[in-house]
C-alpha cells in the first residue's frame, strides 16, 4: 500500500516559471536602523543586483561578487527545483530588497510549501543595524 500527498500551489509561487510573474519586487534605502524608504530611486540594473532568479547553472560567485565561502558548496536553486529567488547583494550601503505577493486560499489551493536558505553577513554593526531576513504570512483578518 502506498500513499501520496497531492496538492496544488498558486502559479509561480516557487519561481519554477523561471521569472517573477505574480510577484512584486521592491528595492529601497535604509534611512535609519528601523526604517526603509521603499520609494528610494533605484535603477533596473540595481533591481537585478538585489533580486534575481537563480538556477543551478548560475555559480554562487557571480558578477555581483556574491560568494559566502569558496570552500562551501551552496546550491543556487532549491534541491529538486529548477529556479530560486535570491534577495540581497554584497556591496552593502544601506540597501534593502523585498519580494511579495498575495494569493487566495481555496479548497483546491490550501497548502503552502515554503523552503528557504538564509546567508547573512556579520558586518560588525549594532544589533538594530545588522542584516536581517523577515517573513510575514498574513491572513485577510
Amino acid at each position: 500500500m502506498t500513499a501520496a500527498l497531492g496538492f496544488s500551489q498558486t502559479a509561480n509561487m516557487d519561481f519554477e516559471e523561471g521569472n517573477f510573474n505574480n510577484w512584486i519586487l521592491e528595492i529601497g534605502q535604509r534611512t535609519s536602523p528601523t526604517n526603509v524608504d521603499w520609494q528610494a530611486p533605484g535603477t533596473g540594473a540595481e533591481l537585478n543586483q538585489q533580486i534575481r532568479i537563480m538556477n543551478p547553472g548560475v555559480p554562487p560567485l557571480d558578477e555581483y561578487g556574491l560568494l559566502c565561502d569558496p570552500d562551501i558548496e551552496i546550491p543556487t536553486a532549491f534541491p529538486g527545483g529548477a529556479f530560486s529567488a535570491r534577495i540581497g547583494n554584497n556591496p552593502g550601503g544601506r540597501r534593502a530588497a523585498r519580494i511579495s505577493r498575495s494569493f487566495t486560499v481555496t479548497p483546491n489551493e490550501s497548502f503552502l510549501l515554503y523552503s528557504y536558505a538564509i546567508i547573512l553577513e556579520e558586518p560588525g554593526h549594532s544589533i538594530e543595524e545588522q542584516p536581517k531576513f523577515v517573513v510575514n504570512i498574513k491572513d485577510s483578518n
